[in-house]
């Protein structure tokens, strides 16, 4: 689950925004393509549900949309931060990241500790205190 009852550990992470990503495709984790024809795809990472289908991870970043396409990009940067090393797993893991998505798409919400749901507004709020790094 989402360590959201600890703000001192967030702050240890040096997660990427989305945007890094997309100015920066050489420095992907080795197990991501950010171009075709070898492009991994969001369906790879995060499975059919949801839609994006034929969407690489790079033009999800680009998704420039609200609500679900704003998860969806900054889901996709997280993913690539925990491939990076640069998120801590008592922060924020890649199976946390999928089950974020997963809950999401089932639900229209997320649970990161029992009696809590966040939408996808609050879901976004808290990835981003995973990423501070810009560019």
């Amino acid at each position: 689950s989402i360590n959201s009852r600890r703000p001192d550990t967030q702050n240890c992470s040096s997660g990427c925004a989305p945007s890094y990503w997309t100015n920066n495709p050489n420095r992907w984790p080795h197990t991501c393509k950010p171009t075709d024809p070898s492009a991994t795809r969001f369906t790879d990472v995060f499975g059919s549900a949801g839609g994006y289908q034929g969407k690489t991870l790079m033009q999800v970043l680009h998704l420039t949309g609200v609500g679900k396409d704003t998860l969806a990009c900054y889901l996709s940067a997280a993913w690539l931060n925990v491939g990076a090393g640069n998120t801590p797993i008592n922060v924020l893991s890649g199976g946390t990241v999928k089950n974020i998505w997963n809950s999401y798409v089932g639900t229209g919400h997320y649970s990161p500790t029992a009696g809590v749901q966040w939408d996808d507004g609050q879901i976004v709020t808290w990835l981003k205190t995973t990423m501070p790094r810009v560019s």
